[in-house]
């Protein structure tokens, strides 16, 4: 790919974003664990992975009618159409961009999608999994209470930090396809657990620590 057709593509898909920096920086990182798994499937197409991971989110702020997936697939297929690209590139685009989301119904097919899925998990995973996570759930309970105690994240089946970590993020590296991206999430994992196990451990010391105290001096 051309610098001039990969400013284009990063241009509009900024712009997509409303250049939100959150946003913005997720595509970057996307798209750099994109390059990395390409450099290990040699047989994947290049230019349509870059131009994936680039476009991959821009249907977000327009998901109005549907998943932020097949919408950015439309739209993505209509700006690579103006920019005169081919039809076979313009279709890989595409489909990679409407099989990277979570949903099992429409999985990743090409080589090309699977990378693309696979660089789009692997930034939902580790240390920056836990950021983007508790950014975006930033309205909702970091964990629930039962019988006076947070519900250890195992066990919690509630809306929360705690079980979107335990259900979603933990069962990332079974949903990843390429070796290389197995191989990276292994890597991630150990700051991950050992961060969710401090806070887990700081939450309950929090709460058993002063329950004794609260009753003996609030009564």
């Amino acid at each position: 790919m051309n610098i001039q057709n990969y400013n284009a593509l990063k241009n509009y898909a900024f712009e997509c974003l409303n250049n939100n920096k959150f946003e913005c920086s997720h595509v970057e990182r996307v798209l750099n664990y994109g390059l990395i798994l390409l450099k290990y499937e040699k047989q994947a197409n290049r230019d349509i992975v870059i131009a994936a991971c680039l476009l991959h989110d821009i249907g977000k702020p327009y998901a109005f009618d549907m998943p932020h997936s097949p919408k950015g697939a439309i739209m993505a297929k209509d700006f690579l159409n103006k920019m005169g690209f081919d039809s076979a590139f313009v279709n890989g685009v595409s489909d990679c961009i409407a099989t990277h989301s979570f949903r099992k119904k429409n999985p990743p097919e090409s080589l090309e999608a699977k990378i693309l899925f696979d660089a789009d998990k692997l930034d939902m995973y580790g240390s920056m999994g836990i950021v983007r996570t508790i950014y975006y759930m930033q309205n909702e309970a970091i964990y629930n209470i039962e019988q006076g105690l947070p519900i250890k994240p195992q066990k919690d089946n509630l809306q929360s930090f705690y079980s979107e970590y335990y259900n979603k993020i933990k069962a990332i590296p079974q949903r990843l396809y390429t070796n290389k991206a197995k191989d990276i999430a292994k890597k991630l994992s150990k700051n991950m657990e050992e961060f969710m196990d401090n806070l887990v451990e700081e939450t309950e010391y929090n709460y058993k620590k002063s329950k004794s105290i609260f009753d003996d001096f609030i009564k």
